[in-house]
């Protein structure tokens, strides 16, 4: 058997020094493989064909049902396709995640493949524990399958390591019948920025709404929002900071991109809204958005996984893009969170080729449309369908949440101290909300002190 297989990977060798060498690969246009890569194939094949089995381990943290119900689907189908290999798979808990990778790479003992949205794997990929998957000949002919400003946030420092593979969207979700209770007029229920009425939604426009659905006397808030809602200040809070025309990181990432005047506007505007009363606990709530589930609140920022919640627990919701500042330069002037989540793959794989087949299986648009649309999650793809098989009312407003993505999400910047300097600014910001610092003093802390990790 041993003098079988060698003689199997020598004539591979040889024809492959003297024939061109063509093959499909999944999802992506035929591209000639080289020498060295049809070795890696025999090899593979020969170590089958001896009774050796391939094991590829994928790490995710865990959406719950959705992954249960589908992944394991999508990996069978490739063990099929692969006679020899075994996918081995974890989901685990988001809380400690963190840790446990960080352990992981320390020991060794890590995944070959795993999902992590962009604000996460750059503290790993800036140490070399990721791979860089501009090795591989087919990966920038599958890059225009996906949206531009997707595939530039699976890069850091000009190197490929991420795949895109979901995206996630906010939007303002409002109750339709506290509006019709206090007479007020909805707020524009689209998402074209050429719409007169959009372009009326201001911040002032925002405000001045809030406060009327704002009621002390029944418990009622306009606006159930928190800029640090469970520590979330990322989603939360960041995307503000392009509505007066500041960034949180600048361009190349050497310090912060909010130390100037439209950084203080930022947090001099939270200072203000907070004061009106018209959030939860003057912005310190929690989990704000229990309170618009609860009927207590008329408006709600909510992330796309919120959406089918929020129509289980209401009867008439609609959505809306968010306010605009006043700075225009970015996304209108209404960016709203709007972060890409990725496959990945360690630097420590021992079958690079075979793993990368994974990943652009897991990524096709069959696969992805199966497992997302159930989840009611967006897919990258630009020929991605939203079909949503829950409750109509939950896949009109995902509908709307997907097609405002298009002008206003801003997906994060991808640096390897993003998630310390969020961390700074959670605190500085709710140090300002509990009145312990002024807004220019948490402004200038927050400053400071994220400019000392960037460095």
């Amino acid at each position: 058997m041993k003098k079988r297989i060698f003689i199997i990977i020598i004539g591979i060798l040889v024809l492959s020094l003297l024939v061109p060498w063509t093959g499909c690969k999944t999802g992506v246009s035929t591209e000639t493989t080289t020498a060295e890569e049809a070795v890696a194939e025999a090899t593979e094949a020969a170590a089958t064909e001896a009774g050796k089995e391939i094991t590829l381990r994928f790490w995710k943290f865990s959406w719950g049902e959705v992954d249960d119900k589908f992944l394991p689907k999508t990996f069978a189908k490739f063990e099929e396709e692969h006679p020899g290999v075994k996918i081995e798979y974890l989901f685990h808990p988001f809380q400690g995640f963190i840790e446990k990778y960080t352990s992981a790479f320390a020991s060794g003992d890590v995944f070959d493949i795993t999902y992590l949205p962009d604000e996460y794997y750059p503290q790993w990929a800036a140490k070399g524990l990721f791979a860089d998957l501009g090795q591989f000949p087919d990966a920038e002919g599958l890059l225009p399958e996906f949206e531009d400003k997707i595939v530039e946030a699976g890069y850091y420092n000009d190197v490929l390591y991420g795949l895109p593979f979901v995206r996630v969207s906010m939007a303002i979700e409002f109750n339709k019948d506290l509006f019709d209770k206090a007479g007020v007029p909805y707020p524009p229920e689209s998402y074209d920025p050429e719409d007169p009425d959009v372009q009326a939604w201001t911040h002032e426009k925002f405000i001045e709404v809030a406060q009327k659905l704002t009621i002390p006397s029944e418990g009622q808030y306009g606006w159930a929002y928190s800029p640090v809602t469970e520590g979330q200040a990322g989603p939360y809070f960041i995307p503000w900071f392009n509505h007066f025309g500041a960034t949180f990181i600048n361009e190349d990432g050497t310090a912060v991109g909010f130390d100037n005047d439209s950084g203080l506007a930022t947090f001099e505007f939270f200072n203000e809204v907070a004061k009106l009363g018209i959030m939860p606990e003057n912005g310190l709530a929690a989990t704000p958005r229990e309170y618009f589930y609860s009927g207590k609140a008329a408006m709600c920022n909510l992330d796309i996984f919120m959406v089918p919640e929020a129509t289980a627990k209401l009867e008439n919701v609609g959505a809306t893009v968010y306010p605009s500042g006043p700075d225009k330069t970015m996304n209108y002037g209404r960016t709203h969170h709007g972060n890409v989540g990725f496959l990945l793959m360690a630097e420590a794989c021992e079958h690079k080729e075979l793993a990368w087949e994974l990943m652009k299986s897991m990524a096709s648009k069959e696969n992805v449309e199966a497992y997302l649309n159930f989840a009611g999650i967006f897919g990258t793809r630009k020929d991605y369908e939203l079909e949503y098989s829950g409750d109509p009312r939950a896949e009109e407003l995902l509908l709307f949440h997907s097609e405002a993505w298009k002008y206003y999400a801003q997906p994060f910047q991808t640096h390897p101290k993003f998630q310390a300097c969020v961390a700074i600014l959670v605190a500085e910001v709710g140090n300002m909300l509990l009145g312990s610092k002024t807004p220019e003093q948490a402004w200038k802390d927050s400053v400071d002190l994220c400019n000392k990790e960037l460095k």
